[in-house]
């Protein structure tokens, strides 16, 4: 059978959860084939993405685990989630020296603005967003809230964006200390990672390049070329 190169994150265990009780335990090699289960993973050219959308999704943590694996027919679900019931897990790879790290917040803002930006009409409102700085937390929520503020006056605020503004400004209160109850963590994330990872996902393009650039624009890493030095994509 023909298979497809794709990304599946397991938990520091190298499990994956199905429900409350089904799990499934990856090494090299191994193969599952989930009967009335789909496992769900990435399709995309650069493993940053998973760790960038993992908030949303699984929700594994900062120590989630890699793997490029072979799928069987896999079902689409956007433009970079992706589900089957046979799975075959080629090689674990190392996680982004990101992950977790003090550029954590910020790779994921990045991408979050990037996004947001190529979903928005209006050129002006692109460029800002494509330009803005995260070296001070507390600038930028000012700054995405007057891009906000400029955006409505121009009949519309897209989800996107409000999805982005809502990232900016719970990474900046993470930041300070001064949280609002809604920024609890959500399972072994801050909330903006979570705001971070909607707004991508709302834009409804391929983050694939998206993610890469945000990785490579706050921490310096490159993952593609890695990739696609293996032969994987």
């Amino acid at each position: 059978m023909d298979a497809t190169a794709c990304w599946l994150l397991t938990d520091e265990e190298g499990r994956t959860l199905l429900g409350r009780s089904c799990a499934f335990c990856w090494d090299r090699g191994v193969t599952f084939s989930a009967r009335g289960h789909a496992i769900s993973g990435y399709a995309s050219g650069t493993l940053h993405l998973p760790y960038l959308l993992d908030p949303m999704y699984e929700r594994y943590g900062p120590k989630a685990r890699v793997w490029l694996s072979e799928v069987v027919a896999p079902q689409y679900c956007g433009s970079n989630r992706v589900a089957s019931a046979m799975w075959t897990a080629v090689a674990e790879l190392k996680r982004p020296a990101w992950v977790g790290a003090p550029q954590d917040a910020r790779v994921r803002l990045r991408l979050a603005l990037l996004a947001s930006a190529d979903a928005h009409p209006d050129p002006e409102i692109r460029g800002r967003l494509r330009t803005l700085r995260l070296d001070d937390l507390q600038d930028a929520a000012e700054h995405i809230e007057r891009v906000c503020s400029d955006s409505r006056e121009g009949g519309m605020v897209p989800l996107a964006l409000a999805q982005t503004a809502m990232a900016v400004q719970a990474a900046a209160r993470h930041e300070s200390g001064d949280r609002w109850p809604v920024d609890v963590p959500a399972r072994r994330y801050p909330i903006h990672a979570w705001y971070a990872a909607m707004a991508a996902a709302c834009a409804c393009i391929d983050l694939s390049g998206f993610a890469e650039m945000a990785a490579e624009q706050e921490s310096g890493a490159r993952a593609l070329a890695e990739v696609s030095a293996a032969g994987a994509f």
